[in-house]
């Protein structure tokens, strides 16, 4: 069960569930298979490629590794009441804010993020709180959801 499924009030329901978008999963990928490649196709007696190489494939790995936790622990969520989100495995970071306390949603999105449908989600209440979700997919799906929620 979910940390949002766990936490619903009564007679809460969840109407829209936004997910981490595979954008994470590139450049780590890209690191990969280019390490992959260098070891391919340099030579083993060239020790001083080899190094730098190692470090390009660790790092890879490290960051492969980091996506596929942010993915398993990132949840964002709207119910017929209020705005929740939840991210994080040993540090967690949850906020769960009320539909009428909602000040304001920004979408942030860079050229690639654009053409591939993801971006970043801020929410801020009206207490000043802002929490940002990074790389979720349809965020414009995720703010209209929400806008039409606190219109009724």
């Amino acid at each position: 069960m979910s940390y949002i499924e766990s936490n619903l009030g009564k007679d809460e329901r969840v109407k829209y569930f936004a997910e981490v978008h595979w954008i994470i999963f590139v450049l780590p990928i890209m690191g990969l298979i280019f390490s992959l490649f260098i070891f391919t196709f340099v030579s083993v007696t060239e020790n001083e490629r080899e190094v730098p190489n190692l470090m390009i494939l660790i790092i890879s790995l490290i960051y492969l590794i980091k996506a596929l936790v942010y993915k398993m622990t990132t949840e964002l969520a709207i119910t017929n009441k209020q705005v929740i989100s939840k991210h994080g495995l040993i540090q967690r970071d949850t906020m769960e804010l009320k539909l009428n306390k909602v000040e304001s949603l920004t979408v942030s999105q860079g050229i690639i993020e654009r053409i591939v449908g993801a971006g970043t989600i801020i929410v801020t209440g009206t207490g000043g709180g802002k929490n940002k979700i990074k790389s979720i997919s349809n965020p414009l799906v995720f703010k209209k959801k929400v806008l039409d929620l606190i219109e009724d």
